[in-house]
């Protein structure tokens, strides 16, 4: 189950039975979060999840739905519902996965703002969810005016990719010249060959 920033809210139903307990952690080394029996709730819930974490709906009524809110990174895990039942135990397991909206990034210049020199626009999020993927795009402040890069600006992957292509058309055209060229040549010098020849074939 994924879930998004810390701003949200989660509700894990997962229990509808008289006695159950919800766990965090992987199988063998769970910590019990909460748990109802015998008509009373018991909790170990540390102090960041006080306040924030509790049954979500009528537990007396058999409801362990588990409440969360708001979400943190630190909710992320899985959790387990352990649920007693006339004497037999089952078990059900949610895996959270936690989403932190990226920050605002930092962008800056570095380099000369002259013809001819080497720029590096730079931009970063402090934090947020891994991978960030980032974006840059040329704009415009006024209409009519040419396109530039403002150092709060995103470049397009397209200007990337049209420059990209630019350079292999360089590159292409650059080939085929010297393919023509080396077909050249190498007519020339067949002809060069064959009139070497024609005063053999006389003799």
């Amino acid at each position: 189950m994924k879930a998004s920033d810390s701003s949200s809210k989660l509700i894990l139903e997962q229990c509808r039975q008289t006695s159950f307990s919800t766990f965090l952690g992987a199988e063998g080394e769970w910590i019990m979060v909460i748990t109802y029996s015998s008509r009373h709730v018991y909790n170990n819930l540390t102090e960041e999840q006080r306040g924030r974490v509790a049954f979500a709906s009528n537990f007396l009524a058999g409801d362990a739905s588990l409440q969360i809110e708001p979400l943190k990174p630190s909710d992320e895990g899985r959790y387990t519902c352990k649920v007693k039942n006339s004497g037999r135990y089952v078990w059900s397991h949610v895996i959270l996965k936690v989403l932190v909206k990226p920050s605002k990034p930092k962008c800056e210049l570095e380099g000369e703002l002259t013809e001819g020199s080497d720029l590096t626009l730079q931009c970063e999020s402090a934090s947020g969810t891994k991978p960030i993927v980032y974006y840059w795009q040329r704009i415009r402040e006024k209409e009519g005016e040419d396109e530039h890069l403002p150092p709060r600006s995103r470049i397009d992957v397209q200007s990337i990719g049209m420059v990209a292509g630019a350079v292999t058309g360089i590159v292409a055209g650059a080939l085929l010249i010297f393919l023509l060229i080396w077909l050249l040549i190498r007519r020339k010098s067949k002809e060069r060959y064959e009139e070497e020849e024609r005063p053999n074939e006389i003799r």
